[in-house]
């Protein structure tokens, strides 16, 4: 019988476009990688929006992304920074398999959920690059799972190539039907953005994306 969790994705992930990548397999627009997909090919049944109360940067150089930033989540709550989330209910399986390709087909074969949910994170192996699996909470009694990085990765922060920024921005448009001027305001402020990455650049990808979805 399948077990379904949340995946709360934070970064180019909120792009169903993409996700589905993760899930049949693909090579996602704006990248040069093949994913080989989810064992179990299936859709997620449903999909939600959320906010944590964590700080969202970007860091290290992606070789997928032009040697630019990826997102990460801060290990501590904030009580300042949040971080908007669309979420996938997906089978238990199938986030072993969605960890294993975002750590570069990493083997990892199960995964003790039950675990993690009594102690809130779970580190699955060192050097990774997301390697602590996140509870974040529960939604319709499901519990909600997200991955980051154990260390704070601060010497490690990055402007993101403009090929993912426009990979997030087109989830936050389509996903979360957020308008172009929030989405400069959520973004301008987080670290590998602020300095590196001009509003104009933002705003102009966000009505772009607007202007497609009308």
């Amino acid at each position: 019988m399948k077990k379904y969790i949340w995946y709360a994705s934070y970064g180019s992930n909120m792009s169903v476009d993409r996700f589905n990548c993760y899930i049949k397999g693909g090579i996602p627009q704006g990248t040069n990688r093949y994913f080989e997909g989810c064992r179990d090919k299936s859709f997620p049944i449903a999909q939600s929006s959320l906010i944590i109360n964590r700080e969202l940067f970007f860091a290290k150089e992606s070789n997928t992304w032009n040697k630019g930033g990826v997102c990460f989540l801060s290990n501590q709550l904030s009580d300042e920074q949040t971080t908007k989330c669309f979420m996938y209910l997906i089978t238990e399986e199938q986030f072993i398999d969605v960890v294993n390709q975002e750590n570069e087909n990493l083997i990892l074969q199960d995964f003790d959920f039950e675990a993690c949910m009594n102690t809130g994170s779970t580190i699955i192996e060192n050097n990774l690059w997301y390697d602590k699996i996140l509870l974040l909470g529960y939604q319709d009694e499901k519990p909600i799972f997200t991955f980051t990085n154990q260390n704070s990765l601060t010497s490690e922060i990055n402007k993101p190539s403009l090929s993912y920024l426009n990979v997030i921005i087109h989830g936050l448009v389509t996903s979360l039907k957020m308008a172009p001027k929030d989405i400069v305001d959520y973004l301008q402020p987080k670290k590998g953005i602020t300095g590196m990455i001009s509003e104009s650049e933002i705003m102009d990808m966000a009505i772009t994306f607007e202007n497609s979805s009308l």
